[in-house]
């Protein structure tokens, strides 16, 4: 997992708290993959299930069991799973592609959760009035 984090850090430029995001969701997956399919670990908290010693041959079709865990356990939204499914992709790819130690991403034709789309909030015209008269820089005509 270090090498594909460092990865994405320095070949791909991800920003340092993207590539954060990769290492928790990913270290939640194994967890859960580890409590799932392994019993000697069902009693024990996800958080301290060990996972270095997990191996590419553990992982088969656990992707929507996870996400179906991320709903219903851990109550997350669609938008969270979507960014932990994105992770989690974004893993295999690498070990697909650039290490060549697994032949297929197991998580290449998992769907993303459907995202609702909203409306941005606009300021109301009092609301933009009065952002305008407290404008304190030394840019204040442009700024305005």
């Amino acid at each position: 997992m270090i090498s594909f984090l460092a990865y994405e850090l320095s070949i791909r430029n991800l920003s340092p708290r993207t590539v954060d995001g990769y290492a928790v969701d990913l270290r939640t997956f194994f967890r859960f993959l580890r409590s799932t399919r392994d019993q000697s670990f069902s009693d024990i908290p996800l958080e301290e299930i060990p996972i270095k010693d997990l191996t590419f041959d553990f992982v088969r079709d656990i992707v929507y069991e996870f996400m179906y865990y991320l709903t219903k356990e851990r109550s997350n939204s669609a938008r969270t799973r979507a960014r932990k499914l994105c992770s989690v992709k974004a893993f295999f790819r690498y070990y697909v592609n650039k290490q060549n130690m697994i032949e297929q991403n197991p998580a290449i034709d998992v769907d993303s959760p459907s995202l609702k789309k909203s409306l941005p909030k606009y300021l109301s015209l009092e609301e933009c009035l009065e952002l305008l008269q407290h404008i304190e820089t030394e840019f204040t005509e442009r700024d305005y």
